[in-house]
């Protein structure tokens, strides 16, 4: 799919989004192929002795494909694996039945887009009570047109995110859009009326379903990009990155507070409304009499797609380079063949690890020193901490901790702009695109084995409790950086253990009175205390009693603001840092409670970031959508 249609469809973690792509297309292909099939087996059937030498063939190579595709599969014959399965048992051999299969059933593949096009003239005969109608097939056009004007009024608003264009290259622009959409329509109709052909009747809502899904799914792509910087597609491909995926671990870290089962039948109950819609505007098309032949509609497909394709071929020739790249980067929907290169220039960046697994392991097995001091170590994550929040009218206790009893630093940045990956680098030490690629070590004998800092410092005596206020499991947080089921970690507590009911500050106190009870019974030295407060996250949080916020008019955020207002953002702004404070009120206490214990002087302390947090600066809200200062910028501080 890397050309014509410019896209790139992967399969494994990380591309669940492709992964739904690839089924749909892969069950329209289905469906329209045994449709098809079944109409030339009626049609074989019903005229055998004058049926033309063409269409024998064709049933003939379909069946000798099927039989090599059958023969590829048998357990005796491994080297007959089909060539896309045999790179992932270790395989290097080509399977010649498989691909004898596929070049047999070239011959087939021509009655296959006849019969479709028979199918379509089949329904303009039928659409009508007189078979002599020969105006079309009826269709629904007032939905068409409403989809058309919803994808062309997306469009055309994203279009500021195109700078710098003159004349010319507007005209360009806009008639490249008018092209597109028009080419996606076209073909979306032809291929869902199609479908609605073949399908059996019991089963045709499951392609009004798919019609429905267009505009909705082109409005949230739209909102997608304009809150968080990012395509529909790559959020849900995110999904499943560590190759899981559990829905209310996912709403949880988006700082979505209702249920999963709410949240499904929300989204059923807009998409039935969808359909609800679509029936009544069908009614209404049917009074109006929207009609189209099977010809025509093939034409003004080829026609807007020739153009598409001239218009891609003049912007190459007359758009400056950095304008058209725009352009492609910006609009999801196009039907050309031309693309601009990536960039003005290419180049390779390579990062190479200072030791490999072997040597870590290596260096694991030999013998280590004895340490002359153990000083307990605190190391507290803050979900989401800026920078500059650090300040006297914000958080007055850490800003005179970092000023007077911590190491100073200048410029402090998060190896990540999400929480997985930054935890990834701090524990491992590693560059954030070494990720996906530690995620692999769950497929090794034992599972993940834990970071290596971590697990050279356990060596040495160190003892570890892991405490979080959310569930580690996400993304594989807690095996890929404390082992496989924490068994680096001799104390373990993180969401799904603790009571139900629990706002994310009402467990923060949990985890610190827990961490107290621990101190209380162990004596001093040799311990790392690992503790993750998610206040700070969004909707930003505090308590609702004993704790009084330092701003009282402060709001959420209204998604259905398309540009707010600098009051708007404020008030925003002022609910993170109430949330903040709250964490500043946390770690007074807390280390207030190991200066009075005698614990605070034979310790070390590092309070960090994962990631920082945009508001509207760029034009985004949140994290995870740019590598800006907000939202890398992170504090540390080291008391040592």
């Amino acid at each position: 799919f890397q050309e014509p249609c410019q896209a790139n469809l992967k399969m494994g973690p990380g591309n669940f989004g492709y992964n739904i792509l690839i089924t749909v297309g892969a069950a329209a292909v289905g469906v329209i192929a045994m449709g098809c099939l079944a109409q030339l087996h009626f049609r074989v059937n019903k005229s055998a002795p004058s049926e033309t030498r063409s269409r024998r063939i064709a049933l003939v190579s379909l069946g000798l494909a099927t039989i090599l595709l059958l023969l590829s599969l048998l357990p005796p014959l491994p080297f007959a694996l089909p060539v896309f399965v045999a790179p992932f048992l270790g395989l290097t051999k080509i399977n010649p039945l498989y691909w004898a299969g596929l070049i047999t059933m070239l011959p087939w593949m021509i009655p296959l887009l006849t019969n479709v096009i028979h199918a379509l003239r089949d329904q303009e005969r039928t659409s009508s009570h007189l078979r002599t109608d020969r105006r079309g097939w009826r269709f629904n056009g007032l939905f068409w047109l409403i989809v058309t004007t919803i994808l062309l009024l997306l469009d055309f608003l994203s279009l500021s995110a195109i700078q710098n264009w003159n004349l010319w290259e507007l005209i360009l622009l806009i008639t490249g859009r008018l092209l597109s959409v028009g080419t996606f329509i076209a073909a979306a109709i032809l291929i869902l009326q199609s479908l609605w052909c073949l399908f059996p009747a019991f089963a045709r809502w499951l392609v009004v379903v798919v019609a429905v899904l267009i505009p909705l799914l082109a409005l949230a792509n739209h909102f997608s990009n304009l809150y968080w910087k990012q395509p529909l597609i790559d959020l849900v491909n995110n999904l499943t990155l560590d190759g899981s995926f559990k829905l209310e671990v996912e709403l949880e870290a988006a700082g979505i507070t209702h249920s999963p089962l709410i949240v499904v039948i929300t989204g059923l109950a807009v998409i039935g409304i969808a359909v609800g819609l679509y029936h009544l505007l069908m009614k209404a098309s049917l009074k109006f009499n929207f009609r189209l032949r099977t010809k025509k509609a093939l034409a003004i497909f080829f026609l807007l797609w020739m153009g598409s394709i001239a218009q891609q071929a003049l912007s190459m020739a007359s758009m400056r380079k950095e304008v058209w790249q725009d352009e492609h980067d910006t609009f999801i929907i196009r039907s050309g063949l031309f693309r601009p290169d990536p960039g003005l220039e290419k180049f390779s960046v390579q990062f190479t690890r200072t030791m490999s697994s072997e040597q870590e392991e290596l260096l694991l097995s030999e013998p280590v020193p004895d340490l002359e001091r153990t000083p307990d170590i605190y190391v507290v994550m803050i979900e989401t901490w800026r920078k500059d929040s650090v300040r006297p009218d914000i958080m007055p206790f850490l800003s005179h901790f970092a000023k007077e009893e911590c190491q100073r630093f200048e410029t402090t940045f998060a190896g990540s702009n999400c929480t997985p990956v930054s935890w990834y680098t701090l524990f491992h030490s590693r560059v954030g695109i070494d990720w996906r690629e530690a995620l692999r070590e769950d497929e090794d004998l034992g599972g993940f084995k834990g970071s290596y800092p971590l697990r050279l410092l356990h060596k040495l005596g160190y003892r570890f409790s892991v405490r979080a206020v959310c569930d580690l499991s996400y993304k594989q947080m807690c095996d890929l950086n404390f082992g496989r089921n924490h068994k680096l970690a001799d104390t373990f507590l993180d969401s799904p253990m603790l009571p139900e009911g629990l706002d994310i500050p009402d467990r923060e106190v949990v985890i610190m009175d827990d961490l107290k009870q621990e101190l209380e019974s162990t004596p001093k030295g040799g311990k790392l205390h690992f503790i993750s407060l998610d206040s700070a996250h969004y909707n930003y949080y505090w308590p609702s009693k004993n704790f009084t916020p330092i701003h009282q008019d402060c709001s959420t955020i209204s998604f259905s603001t398309l540009k707010p207002t600098p009051q708007q953002i404020r008030e925003v702004v002022k609910r993170y840092e109430n949330a903040v404070n709250w964490i500043d009120r946390q770690m007074k206490d807390f280390i207030n409670y190991l200066k009075t214990t005698g614990r605070y002087d034979n310790s070390i302390i590092i309070l960090t970031g994962d990631h920082g947090e945009e508001f509207q600066e760029n034009g985004s809200w949140f994290h995870c959508s740019s590598l800006r200062r907000e939202q890398v910028e992170v504090p540390i501080m080291i008391r040592w």
